[in-house]
């Protein structure tokens, strides 16, 4: 499965809809670590196929 790397940065989050939380406003700034994250959703049935993989006697 393709992963993507997401680079460590700097990113300003504000809840702009009608069902936002408290904590969503006002403008803030949020500091991320850099990450790999899935090119694709991973659905229950993928990700049980994986563990299945290597703990098949639990399972």
């Amino acid at each position: 499965m393709t992963q993507l790397f997401v680079p460590e940065g700097v990113l300003f989050m504000v809840g702009m809809d009608i069902y936002r939380e408290s904590d969503e406003v006002p403008v803030h700034e949020v500091k991320l670590n850099a990450f790999w994250i899935d090119q694709v959703e991973v659905t229950n049935g993928m990700y049980n196929l994986s563990v299945r993989r290597f703990i098949p006697e639990r399972l």
